[in-house]
């Protein structure tokens, strides 16, 4: 889940219309997708809504230039944190904004959130609501949120190691030092942060799933995805690994021509998927 969220309303018949195409897009950085053959997929697809996720960016601090499309943005207060962005072809009766995480790092959950009895999702912890929270991730049975200081929260089941967030980034925590954390993902029992410096940290139910790290690709890690029990990840030079260790594992057979030029990944709970240059 995004810190930030934009959603758009329309009477006509979208639930509907099999003809209309949507397209979600985690694009970690707009601007520099836009380096890497954004503007020439989007035309050559042509959906008629285009949401975006992780834009980082303003919308003053780069052109957009996609002709036929009415452009909603909903950007973190902080620069190169997060962001959202919606482009439809047909406009809107009406645009709704700050969904998940407001403008004032506010926290929002909502679903089915009780867990067990005494476990449930909606009690926010009083540390969290009284931090800014800049970007929030939802698990199988716990939430994660990241501050706009680096730190970050854990909350639900705590049983089986969800909250056993990694020394480093609670040592940085408590000496105000900020690693730089850019993205967060959660999982069934386990969860992940990835640094602008490249850095993978994985916590979690280590006997549920591989949340080992091998030291070659620790510093040029660019995003996470995370399946029920393992993880692929995607590096800065473009390609698609298995940093993990367990060797039976369905995420370890990468398919062949995802070396280099991949610009994007994302998981379900039993599949990863991949988008190239």
């Amino acid at each position: 889940m995004s810190a930030q969220k934009v959603s758009l309303v329309r009477r006509s018949q979208i639930a509907y219309n099999t003809d209309m195409k949507m397209i979600s897009w985690n694009v970690n950085g707009l601007r520099a997708c836009m380096g890497k053959g954004f503007l020439s997929f989007v035309q050559e697809q042509s959906p008629d809504i285009l949401a975006l996720q992780e834009t980082k960016m303003q919308p003053h601090q780069a052109d957009v230039p996609l002709e036929g499309y009415h452009q909603f943005w909903n950007s973190a207060e902080k620069k190169g944190y997060s962001g959202t962005a919606i482009f439809a072809k047909r406009k809107p009766l009406s645009v709704t904004y700050g969904v998940g995480v407001d403008t004032d790092g506010k926290v929002y959950i909502w679903g089915y959130t009780r867990i067990t009895d005494t476990i449930d999702l909606k009690n926010i912890p009083e540390e969290v609501q009284n931090a800014k929270i800049v970007n929030v991730a939802a698990g199988y049975d716990h939430i994660v949120a990241l501050d706009e200081n680096g730190a970050i929260y854990v909350w639900g089941n705590k049983r089986l190691g969800q909250d056993s967030i990694p020394d480093k980034i609670q040592m940085a925590a408590a000496y105000g030092k900020n690693l730089g954390i850019k993205q967060i993902e959660a999982s069934n029992q386990f969860s992940a942060a990835v640094t602008e410096d490249g850095e993978l940290f994985l916590w979690g139910n280590g006997n549920q799933a591989d949340i080992k790290i091998k030291k070659e690709y620790q510093g040029n890690i660019e995003k996470v995805a995370l399946t029920a029990r393992a993880y692929v990840a995607l590096t800065k030079d473009g390609a698609v690994v298995y940093s993990g260790f367990q060797k039976d594992n369905a995420l370890v057979r990468i398919p062949e021509g995802l070396d280099s030029g991949v610009v994007d990944i994302a998981a379900s709970s039993n599949a990863v998927a991949a988008v190239k240059e």
